[in-house]
């Protein structure tokens, strides 16, 4: 798919059959996402069944709208009964953002845009549809380029939210570099394993075959101790 196309539905909150049949998707008074009757996929030609969202531009476009805005008048402007909630305008963003992210759409005027960019974005004539030229806390209509900036800028400020920064390392630890631990570890070691050779050599063979034994389970013992101090000092531990 090539880009996606804001809308909303001239209706009340609650997403109508007609909607169904035009949009993909469809965001409620509430905040909640209708999935339209035909997926994205019918799209992708309009030489079978498909959803008629935009005149002209239905190829590869994905419709979504905000089910708000029945009654609602541009000039003098007036929203109606049905404007659009704070809820879908947030409900939106989300929406954008992941069909954005699934079907591969960069974030530009060409790309992603409301419907009443396509005319003066693409040059596709629209018969002077106007939605989306108004948010909420916006007093008037605004122009189609500047609403359709703030919704695009949503979407970013969304998208950048959902990348999860690498966690600080907790209070105490550091980069991960030798710690003394592990240095005095590996000295105590060698100076035992010396001790233990000179020891040796004074047995009798009962005697060293018993001692041998016991260097043994002693080894596998400080081997086991010194994997997890090591595991430690990789994790950044001093």
């Amino acid at each position: 798919m090539k880009r996606i196309i804001i809308h909303w539905s001239a209706g009340t909150h609650t997403p109508s059959a007609i909607d169904k049949k035009h949009y993909h998707y469809i965001v409620g008074g509430g905040g909640a996402v209708v999935e339209g009757d035909l997926p994205v996929s019918a799209n992708q030609s309009t030489a079978t069944e498909y959803a008629a969202h935009t005149r002209g531009l239905n190829t590869g476009s994905i419709g979504v709208s905000f089910a708000a805005m029945h009654g609602a008048k541009e000039r003098p402007f007036t929203a109606g009964e049905y404007p659009i909630t704070k809820a879908q305008v947030e409900a939106m963003t989300r929406l954008v953002s992941d069909l954005s992210e699934r079907y591969d759409i960069p974030i530009t005027l060409e790309t992603i845009l409301t419907h009443a960019e396509v005319e003066p974005n693409l040059g596709v004539k629209q018969r002077g549809k106007w939605d989306v030229t108004w948010l909420p806390d916006m007093d008037q209509v605004g122009e189609a380029r500047t609403v359709g900036d703030l919704l695009r800028q949503k979407v970013r400020d969304y998208r950048q939210s959902q990348i999860v920064p690498a966690p600080p390392l907790p209070k105490g630890r550091t980069k991960p570099t030798q710690s003394k631990t592990v240095q005095a570890s590996i000295v105590q070691g060698a100076s035992a394993v010396g001790g233990a050779v000179a020891a040796f050599q004074t047995l009798d063979g009962t005697a060293q075959i018993i001692a041998m034994v016991g260097c043994v389970l002693v080894a596998l013992t400080a081997m086991f101790i010194l994997k997890e101090r090591l595991k430690a000092w990789a994790s950044g531990w001093r």
